[in-house]
């Protein structure tokens, strides 16, 4: 019996170190996007990343919580105000994964129009109480000012929603045996090969239509639409995070409908735009799931 602990504490321990280190990196990485000031980023990768691993089990939060601390503490912010933080983070997955796990299915939560929007509710609440700390502990440890309190609160309100919906989705449902790759390779491979030529064509300079004189991003929601009606979660999520990485590139370098003169404007619109065409596809792929259409017939 104890050496079945050890070898179980190690495995926990293994995890912990791992989720840390993952935590860190998509942290550093969200805050080379914080154009308002060096702490509140429009993307921000950690929180879908906390919400993930929490859902799993709620003692990995060692982990978010010293992983959130170390991101800030790596930027020019006091110690205490790091701490302050990485409380907000931490609440912040906890309550929107035990709210998850307690009313909405857990690791079930995409396959359900309900529970989708049961977790946009827990997770709009959850991040308000991240924002809120995070921009508070900022303003009070004079790492900000109250002049930027707002605007500030919205980016990191918006980047912590949004992530939610973008990484969630595509880590849980390849937790699934079935695979739509394997099921429909060919159909798969196009889908995202359209939605990928969509992308380049909306949002960067490689397009052949001015496009930030037309309303082009409604087009799409066409591949977007497709992959959710016939082929599942797997590859719309990697649809959405192709999608996604292709706005987040040309809109950085000024291409694009939503490129504004404040890039950390242009990144809230972005952020808003993936946030409603994520949840669009989620309440379609779990409507055609509750009747299990996905698979091959």
């Amino acid at each position: 019996m104890g050496k079945f602990k050890i070898k179980d504490g190690g495995r926990y321990f293994i995890k912990l170190i791992t989720i840390l280190i993952i935590y860190f990196l998509a942290g550093k990485l969200s805050l080379s996007f914080a154009f308002l000031n060096i702490h509140a980023s429009a993307i921000w990768l950690p929180t879908g990343i906390a919400f993930v691993a929490l859902l799993r089990n709620y003692k990995f939060w060692p982990a978010i919580f010293i992983g959130a601390f170390l991101v800030n503490l790596s930027t020019p912010t006091p110690p205490l105000v790091s701490m302050g933080i990485a409380v907000g983070n931490t609440l912040e997955g906890l309550i929107i994964a035990f709210l998850t796990i307690k009313f909405a299915e857990g690791n079930k939560i995409f396959d359900k129009p309900k529970n989708v929007f049961l977790l946009l509710i827990f997770a709009i609440a959850g991040c308000v109480v991240s924002a809120t700390i995070g921009i508070t502990s900022l303003v009070l440890g004079n790492a900000s000012s109250w002049n930027e309190y707002i605007t500030s609160w919205f980016t990191w309100w918006v980047g912590d929603l949004i992530s939610v919906f973008l990484v969630a989705p595509i880590v849980l449902s390849w937790d699934r045996k079935f695979s739509v790759f394997k099921e429909k390779p060919i159909e798969s491979t196009l889908a995202l090969l359209s939605i990928a030529a969509v992308g380049f064509l909306v949002f960067t300079s490689f397009s052949p239509i001015e496009s930030a004189d037309y309303p082009l991003p409604f087009i799409c929601i066409l591949p977007v639409l497709w992959i959710a009606i016939r082929l599942g979660q797997q590859a719309k999520g990697i649809g959405i995070i192709i999608l996604t990485g292709i706005a987040l590139y040309g809109t950085v370098n000024g291409d694009g409908p939503f490129s504004l003169a404040s890039q950390n404007a242009s990144l809230i619109i972005l952020q808003i735009f993936v946030g409603v065409t994520i949840f669009t596809g989620l309440i379609i792929t779990s409507l055609v799931k509750e009747k299990g259409s996905y698979r091959k017939k």
